[in-house]
C-alpha cells in the first residue's frame, strides 16, 4: 500500500517534528516556520496574531492545514466521516484516499477552491435570541479579529478548521458552519496556546508537510498526531462536544437562516436529546448557559445534576463517559424503559437543522446490522 510506503519514506527522512504547548510562546507549527514572519506573538491572549493584509499570505498558510485537505478531497472526506462514525474502512480506502490528498496538495494551485477572506470580531456579531450568554462568555476577548478564509463552491463540510495558537479559521463558507467555526476559534483564543490552566503542556503534536501527516494518520490512527501525555479533563466526549459546539454557533446564525447541518450531526443529535432531556422545561437562555459552561468551561456540575436527578446518581457518567456513541443507548436502557429512550431519543425533533429521516437515524442507532450501510448512505447526501 503506497501510503504506508510514503510514511516509512518520511520517517526516515526525519520529516515529523513535535511541538509540546509547555513553551507557550513556540510557534505550533514547527514545519512552517518560514510563515512565523507574518505573525506576531500575543503575550496578552496566548496566540499567534496574523499580522499582514496579504490574503495571498493567508491562503498559502491555511492551505496547509491536514484537515481542510480531509474534507476537500471526497475520499479523504469519507475516511473522516467513517472516523467519526466508527464505520471500518479497507486498506484500499485508504490508498486512494491518500492518492487524493497527495494530488490535490501538490497541485494545490490549480485543485485549491476560489475564496473569499474576512475579518470578523465577535462584538460585530448580531446574537441570536436566547444565546446572549455566549456573547457574555467572550466579552473579553469580543474585539479580537478572527480571519476566515471562506471556501467557495465546496461540499459542506462538517465543520470548519481552526487553525489553533492563531486567528485563523478555514470554512465551507456556510451560514450554518460559520456559527460554529467562530464559536470554536472563540474557545481557542481565550484558552490561549497553553490551554485552561496550562493543561496543554500535557498533549504533543506531530507535525509534517499535508501528504505525510495523513500517510502518519493512515498507518498510526488519527489520535496518532496528537498525544495527551494524562488523562483528559474534558467530560464532554468529543462527537457530544462537537454537536453541542454546532448547537451554541447558533448563536451567530441568522434565525432565518433555512441551510441543514451536515448529516453526521443527525446521527450524533439523540446522544444529545438524552443529555439535555432533563433541560426541557428551561429557558432557552438557561439551557444555553448551562450546556455553554459544560462544553465551553468544563462546568459541568449544573448539567451532570439535571441529569443525574432525572435518571438517578451515577446515570450520567454511566451512559456518557462511553467514548462510543452507539454504546450510550444500551447504557441508558439501565436507568430508562426502552420504550420512553425511543421517546426521548427519536422523536423527530431536532436541535440542528437537519434534512435527514428520523427512521434513518433510528435504524443507524438501533439496527447494528445494517448501521454502517446506512451510515455511508447518509454520507453521500453532502
Amino acid at each position: 500500500m503506497y501510503y504506508k510506503t510514503y510514511y516509512n519514506q518520511k520517517t526516515e527522512e526525519g520529516a515529523f517534528l513535535t511541538h509540546n504547548a509547555a513553551d507557550i510562546q513556540s510557534f505550533r507549527y514547527p514545519h512552517l516556520a518560514n510563515f512565523k514572519e507574518f505573525f506576531c506573538f500575543d503575550s496578552q491572549f496566548g496566540y499567534w496574531r496574523f499580522r499582514s493584509d496579504n490574503v495571498n499570505v493567508l491562503q498559502e498558510f491555511a492551505a496547509q492545514d491536514i484537515t481542510t485537505w480531509e474534507f476537500l478531497m471526497p475520499s479523504a472526506r469519507l475516511l473522516h466521516y467513517c472516523d467519526m462514525t466508527g464505520v471500518p474502512y479497507s486498506d484500499t480506502a485508504r490508498d486512494k484516499a491518500f492518492n487524493e490528498v497527495f494530488s490535490g496538495f501538490k497541485n494545490q494551485k490549480t485543485v485549491f477552491p476560489k475564496y473569499t477572506c474576512k475579518t470578523i470580531c465577535l462584538s460585530e456579531l448580531k446574537i441570536r435570541n436566547g444565546f446572549e450568554y455566549i456573547e457574555t462568555l467572550y466579552s473579553g476577548i469580543a474585539n479580537l479579529p478572527v480571519h476566515f478564509l471562506m471556501l467557495q463552491n465546496v461540499s459542506q463540510f462538517p465543520f470548519g478548521s481552526v487553525l489553533k495558537g492563531t486567528d485563523i479559521v478555514v470554512s465551507d463558507g456556510s451560514a450554518i458552519n460559520f456559527g460554529q467555526d467562530m464559536l470554536h476559534a472563540l474557545y481557542h483564543l481565550k484558552e490561549g496556546i497553553g490551554g485552561v490552566e496550562n493543561n496543554n503542556r500535557y498533549v504533543e503534536e506531530v507535525w509534517a508537510e499535508v501528504p505525510a501527516l495523513y500517510a502518519k494518520q493512515l498507518v498510526e490512527g488519527r489520535l496518532s498526531r496528537r498525544k495527551r501525555l494524562c488523562p483528559s479533563p474534558h467530560v464532554i466526549r468529543f462527537l457530544e462536544y462537537v454537536f453541542l459546539r454546532a448547537y451554541l454557533g447558533l448563536a451567530f446564525v441568522p434565525e432565518n437562516n433555512n441551510e441543514c447541518a451536515h448529516p453526521v450531526f443527525s446521527i450524533i443529535e439523540p446522544s444529545i436529546k438524552l443529555m439535555t432531556y432533563p433541560l426541557r422545561n428551561h429557558s432557552t437562555y438557561d439551557k444555553v448557559r448551562i450546556l455553554a459552561n459544560a462544553v465551553l468551561e468544563d462546568n459541568t456540575a449544573e448539567l451532570i445534576g439535571c441529569f443525574d436527578s432525572e435518571f438517578g446518581k451515577g446515570s450520567f457518567e454511566n451512559i456518557f463517559s462511553s467514548w462510543s456513541l452507539f454504546d450510550k443507548y444500551e447504557s441508558a436502557l439501565s436507568c430508562c424503559s426502552e420504550e420512553k429512550l425511543d421517546e426521548i431519543m427519536f422523536n423527530g425533533e431536532t436541535m440542528l437543522p437537519s434534512a435527514c429521516s428520523n427512521e434513518i437515524i433510528k435504524n443507524i442507532w438501533k439496527i447494528k446490522e445494517t448501521r454502517n450501510e446506512n451510515i455511508t448512505l447518509l454520507s453521500s447526501c453532502k
